[in-house]
């Protein structure tokens, strides 16, 4: 069906396919860090309680400003400024209260086992509120079932990204065709 993107699954994090062709995940091609900021805008829209999305791929790809751009968005649409989105490597989490809702930020790189990550208490946060998840290949079995998985690489210019998206779930119904207009 046109605008659905097709469930994928490769491994046991599962994670996107990153081959072209049949079965690949949907690729999507953002040549600005304005553009970034519109794709997180759009999906920041379609998202709420209980939801999660894991952001992947290498560092700088985009993670981070993929996160501020969504908060930012939330922010916006709940009427209020955008708060500062510092990075959470450090202090693993941040939460921001927008809108009656809770959006943890959440950046698993200096953990090293699933075990870590349950320590956190990230089901309880994620149950209350709406999670972004950086680098939840750390999670392991523990990932959400219905985790969004964004992947990003960089693209062809400086500000450029390439966004490979995994959408299990109820997500290609919930995601339609909003994110045709950025597909590669």
């Amino acid at each position: 069906q046109t605008g659905l993107l097709p469930i994928l699954r490769d491994g046991p994090a599962g994670s996107p396919r990153h081959a072209r062709g049949p079965g690949a995940a949907p690729r999507f091609a953002l040549p600005s860090l304005a553009e970034t900021g519109r794709f997180a805008s759009a999906l920041a829209a379609l998202c709420g309680r209980s939801d999660a999305l894991g952001l992947g791929g290498a560092l700088g790809s985009g993670k981070t400003a993929f996160a501020r751009a969504f908060i930012g968005a939330r922010a916006r649409a709940a009427g209020v400024p955008p708060p500062e989105v510092p990075s959470p490597t450090f202090t693993l989490i941040q939460t921001y209260e927008i809108g009656g809702l809770e959006i943890h930020h959440i950046d698993l790189y200096r953990l090293e086992t699933p075990e870590e990550t349950r320590e956190l208490g990230i089901d309880d946060a994620l149950a209350a509120g709406l999670g972004l998840i950086e680098w939840p290949e750390r999670l392991g079995a523990a990932a959400p079932p219905a985790l969004l998985r964004l992947t990003f690489e960089h693209g062809p210019a400086e500000d450029s990204r390439i966004v490979l998206v995994d959408a299990p779930g109820d997500w290609p119904e919930r995601l339609g065709g909003r994110l045709d207009r950025w597909r590669a």
